[in-house]
Order: structure tokens, then C-alpha cells, then sequence
């Protein structure tokens, strides 16, 4: 909020003021090209459903939690848009920035001076930095970028069958009339996460399968031995 503040106080003095280019600007817009930063992005904004853990000790149950991590969503995803234009407003040529992976740091350290640079970057590593470091281990240490396309397939394709679930279990099963919740939104939701899902990048796609592969098969060795050991008893 810091930054937001800042950002919005020197915006139009610093930069082409406040314009819908961080939005939309039809000289280098290009959908798969954004596609393919969501289908990235994703691992950023995974985590919000870890508030469903806490349905059994949540007031009002189960609607209480969902309507959390809806709005925990819609909250994180304003505050990282809002973030991104005023950081887009301020330093409008991307093409500049001397490291495009540490460009939010180069646009904080413009918009404050370097104590607002290395706050962000405290901030980040707290937030962060500690909270992934505990779920990448030192084995993946030197193959982020790998893990990261691995666990960008899962969740995707995560999402995907979820779309699938509700319109099995509401439609199919519970046969449900109320189809613009539980047919059309669904249906929305799968194509637009679907055609990320198609954005990803080679590795992500070439891991993910491997990884599901695996999966299938020991899901059937699983199988195999319970027949086993119920034909011996």
C-alpha cells in the first residue's frame, strides 16, 4: 500500500501520466502472449485455497470459507493490478529496465529512492521468499525455474477437472435446473483456464505429462496390489 500511494502521488510527473496502456495497448498487445504470463503467473497466486483448511473451525461452515477465498482472490488480484499499472505508469518503457526480473524493485527505487526498493524486496523475501523456501527444499534449489513449470501443470490442470467436478456432481448427479451457475459459469471457467492451460510452455507440458505418467502408474501398481492381497486372504 506504500508503493500504491507513492506510485499515485508521482505517477504523472515522472512517466506519460495515467493512461490505459498497463491495460491495454494495441501496439504490443498479443492474447497469446498474455495467456502464456497467466499460464506463468499462475504460481503466484496459488495458496489462496489453503483457507478451506479452516472450515471445521470457521463460524458459519463451509459458505463462510468459500466466500473467503473468493474474496482473499479478488483482493490479492486487485492490490497486483492496481501495482502493476502504477508501475507501468511510472517507468512506461519495459524495454529499459535493466533486468526485466527484478524490474518492480527499479520501479519502487524511482518511485521512493532506495529505501522504498529494499523495503519491497524485504517485504517480498518475508512474504515469499521464506513461506516457498520450506516447499522447495535445498534439492530443487538450482531448478526453480523447473519446479515451477511442474507445479504451474498441476495446478492448471487441477483447475480444469474442478470446472468438471461441479458440472458432474450439480448437473449430472444433483441435476440441478440452475444451469448459469452450475453448466454455464463452469463452462467459462474451463475454456478460459483451458486455453491457458494450452499456453504453456514446452517444459511445463513435457514435466506435467511425465509427472502424470508417473502418476497413472502407480495409481494402477496401487490397484494391482489391494486385488493382490485380497485374492491372498
Amino acid at each position: 500500500m506504500l508503493f500504491v500511494g507513492i506510485g499515485l502521488a508521482i505517477a504523472k510527473g515522472v512517466g506519460n501520466g495515467f493512461t490505459i496502456k498497463p491495460v491495454y495497448d494495441s501496439n504490443h498487445f498479443s492474447l497469446p502472449l498474455v495467456m502464456g504470463a497467466v499460464s506463468i503467473a499462475v504460481l503466484s497466486f496459488l495458496g489462496f485455497d489453503g483457507i478451506s483448511t479452516l472450515a471445521e473451525e470457521t463460524k458459519g461452515g463451509t459458505k463462510t470459507v468459500g466466500r473467503a477465498a473468493i474474496f482473499a482472490l479478488l483482493g490479492v488480484g486487485f492490490l497486483f493490478i492496481t501495482q502493476t499499472c502504477i508501475a507501468a505508469w511510472i517507468w512506461p518503457d519495459f524495454t529499459t529496465f535493466k533486468n526485466a526480473d527484478v524490474a518492480f524493485y527499479q520501479v519502487a527505487e524511482l518511485a521512493g529512492g532506495p529505501w522504498l526498493k529494499n523495503l519491497c524486496i524485504i517485504a517480498t523475501a518475508i512474504s515469499w521468499g521464506l513461506a516457498n523456501a520450506l516447499a522447495v527444499g535445498l534439492f530443487f534449489m538450482d531448478q526453480l525455474a523447473a519446479l515451477a513449470s511442474l507445479v504451474n501443470f498441476g495446478a492448471l490442470t487441477a483447475f480444469l477437472l474442478l470446472h468438471v467436478s461441479v458440472i458432474n456432481y450439480f448437473i449430472v448427479k444433483q441435476k440441478s435446473t440452475r444451469y448459469v451457475q452450475h453448466l454455464t459459469l463452469p463452462l467459462i471457467g474451463f475454456i478460459i483456464i483451458g486455453y491457458v492451460w494450452y499456453s504453456l510452455d514446452a517444459l511445463s507440458k513435457e514435466l506435467g505429462f511425465i509427472w502424470l505418467g508417473v502418476g497413472v502408474i502407480y495409481f494402477i501398481f496401487l490397484k494391482l496390489s489391494k486385488k493382490s492381497l485380497i485374492i491372498k486372504e
